[in-house]
């Protein structure tokens, strides 16, 4: 049970949101594979556009491959595989994603320096799902950014995180 002193406390508010917003992914993903597909799809890369504009340092690949289908299975999820490249020290501003309810992203670089920013927290994550619906904004760092993510278009972010939950319990139970 949670206590009045720390329902007012900083830091119950900051797991709160990170519970609606972001859900890191502790998942033996190979990121091998994910970086070899992105060195594959890279002259397919095209400047980002939608209705609010579009950005040259901001590139997607929309790429369909044999893992990204498996990993969709394995989360029991209805995704569209994207690789996206956004340029170091490039700031993504505050956005909801357009048409995507949450989406799981992964980073495929060795050194992680960009971050998701959702009100006044900043999260640095390997692999993780977030609620897209919600504002958010990314801030890279001074490396480019190479990213893998499974936009997911028909479920909220709780019912999704409720399936990832579910197939970790499974992996954690059947070692």
């Amino acid at each position: 049970m949670t206590t009045l002193q720390e329902k007012f406390s900083d830091k119950y508010y900051e797991r709160k949101i990170m519970q609606n917003d972001i859900y890191i992914i502790d998942y033996p993903f190979n990121t091998e594979l994910l970086y070899q597909e992105y060195l594959n799809a890279k002259k397919y890369f095209i400047p980002y556009r939608d209705h609010r504009g579009s950005a040259d340092w901001w590139k997607i690949a929309k790429w369909n491959f044999e893992y990204a289908e498996e990993l969709t299975e394995l989360f029991n999820i209805n995704a569209n595989p994207r690789l996206y490249f956004l340029g170091k020290n490039q700031h993504l501003p505050k956005h909801k994603d357009n048409g995507t309810e949450c989406a799981i992203n992964i980073v495929l670089n060795d050194n992680i320096t960009s971050g998701v920013t959702y009100g006044s927290s900043t999260y640095h994550y390997r692999a993780a799902l977030l609620n897209t619906q919600n504002e958010h904004e990314v801030f890279n760092g001074p490396e480019d950014r190479y990213l893998f993510k499974l936009s997911i278009f028909d479920e909220p972010f709780e019912e999704v995180k409720n399936k990832i939950e579910s197939v970790l319990e499974k992996c954690k139970n059947s070692q």
